[in-house]
């Protein structure tokens, strides 16, 4: 096993030393509205606006035991926004977090659902990692700096990746010292930093009872890899960590956004990950517990960098259905396309999820609101 991570740690310092430092500066020369997109049904679609033309980054939402979503982004002026809706149907009101906080925001925020109304949102804000902490639906945002609370004294960058495993918090994302850092919480301790080595983006996923796994890539159109540490029952970390180059396995494509993985077929024991090459084609890695891993080509978006947004619905056919949402390049423009199949199989159809609207922009983003699909893109 050791062996195995050497290979991929050098793999990454190569890679990033070909590479300008990966700062994830805000642009924002044309920024965008926000869209929700709800599916009522087969091929039947409503769309709606729910912001001003301001936003810079592709949203992301958050649904609480409520059924409330939760939308955030962050606008021209740096601030960070919750837009908000109690139910599907109702209408949408905004909250200005950094007006509340006196904090502005650098990159895309991320939220995280633990329970009840309970959400954390986390966020760079002064090159440091910050929870905006919010329960009630009060729109009232406490923070806290978790770069300080770890000791952590690095330059952060870049969408924060949050899981939750047993009653552990971990949070996933690389410094500009080109490091991946898990920002880890039990219940009894304070915040730790765990520096995890040379510089990854990565997507983590629970797997198997005892271990976190990250879908990563060290920089845009490199080798997909699986990073993998073990823990303890209660989500803390058992001290192993390594690392496998998929791609390399697999003989596949390199991938150009961030991937998207999911745990898929009966009793949740194979592994699905989603994204786009750098071909601009949609593929998915898989593997089973006793075969190796293959890469499957779905389809052409048309574009890289248009990573992926999956859902899963475990109860649907034999090995359930997944439901991918990707921004597809057509005639020139960006459309919102769906794509449903049996991730086992590896048998995916789909086309255009709204023709009447759009274009879209940047990654959509996909959550399940009691059992209705939400999609929010920019347009």
């Amino acid at each position: 096993m050791k062996t195995v991570i050497t290979a991929v740690i050098c793999f990454v310092a190569v890679a990033f030393a070909a590479s300008p430092a990966l700062v994830e500066a805000q642009q924002c020369s044309a920024p965008k509205t926000v869209f929700q997109w709800v599916n009522f049904g087969p091929s039947s679609w409503g769309t709606v606006p729910i912001s001003s033309p301001t936003i810079c980054f592709s949203p992301r939402a958050v649904v609480d035991a409520t059924g409330a979503t939760h939308v955030y982004s962050v606008d021209v002026n740096s601030h960070l926004l919750e837009f908000f809706q109690i139910g599907i149907g109702a209408g949408w009101t905004t909250t200005d977090i950094s007006a509340q906080t006196g904090l502005l925001v650098e990159g895309p925020p991320n939220g995280m659902f633990f329970g009840g109304t309970d959400i954390q949102v986390y966020a760079v804000s002064g090159l440091q990692l910050l929870a905006f902490v919010t329960t009630g639906n009060s729109h009232v945002y406490q923070v806290f700096n978790l770069t300080n609370l770890s000791s952590h004294i690095g330059v952060l960058y870049t969408m924060p990746m949050p899981i939750i495993v047993g009653t552990t918090v971990h949070i996933y994302l690389p410094d500009v010292q080109e490091n991946l850092h898990d920002f880890q919480k039990t219940i009894t301790r304070q915040w730790q930093d765990v520096n995890l080595g040379s510089g990854f983006a990565g997507v983590p996923y629970a797997f198997g009872g005892n271990s976190i796994q990250l879908a990563a890539r060290p920089v845009a159109g490199s080798d997909l890899l699986s990073l993998i540490e073990l823990v303890n029952p209660d989500g803390s970390l058992t001290g192993s960590f390594s690392g496998f180059d998929l791609t390399s396995i697999a003989q596949g494509t390199a991938i150009s956004g961030l991937p998207s993985p999911l745990t898929v077929g009966a009793g949740n024991t194979d592994v699905a990950i989603y994204s786009d090459d750098t071909r601009g084609h949609l593929v998915e890695y898989f593997k089973t517990q006793s075969a190796q891993w293959i890469e499957r080509d779905q389809a052409v978006l048309g574009q890289t960098g248009s990573t992926p947004s999956v859902l899963y619905f475990p109860g649907s056919g034999p090995n359930g259905t997944v439901k991918i949402f990707a921004n597809v390049l057509s005639a020139g423009n960006g459309l919102l396309f769906e794509f449903d199949g049996d991730p086992v199989l590896g048998t995916l159809s789909g086309g255009p999820a709204f023709v009447g609207e759009g274009p879209i922009f940047g990654a959509p983003h996909a959550v399940l609101n009691n059992g209705t699909v939400e999609v929010f893109t920019l347009n």
